[in-house]
């Protein structure tokens, strides 16, 4: 999110940007292309104030975790699965603290 969008975010995420619900829409368009309205509202629904900073940028970062990591693993987990297969997750939440990361954005899948 923060290395397509620096002028938004920073590239490390250190700008700490306000984005509305208007500019999450936006950005999610932007990322995704093709996206479907549904999906979008998946994300940010019509009970979504426009306001809610944080709430926005945290669905917008979430959804583009969902595309490029989380729904890919599931994926490959149940096609294993499915050929019996032992399968496992495991959730990384361990933030590192050299972590070059702005904080809001968690614990990072690579740093």
């Amino acid at each position: 999110l923060t290395a397509a969008n620096p002028e938004i975010f920073g590239f490390f995420g250190e700008k700490d940007t306000k984005i509305t619900k208007t500019m999450g829409k936006d950005i999610l368009r932007k990322m995704f292309g093709n996206l479907s309205e549904s999906v979008i509202e998946h994300y940010l629904p019509d009970d979504v104030a426009e306001d809610e900073y944080d709430y926005v940028r945290y669905q917008v970062y979430t959804s583009l975790g969902d595309k490029n990591i989380f729904c890919p693993t599931v994926y490959y987990a149940e096609q294993s699965a499915s050929r019996d297969c032992d399968v496992y997750y495991y959730a990384w939440v361990h933030r590192p603290s050299v972590s070059p990361w702005a904080p809001w954005m968690g614990s990072t899948h690579f740093f």
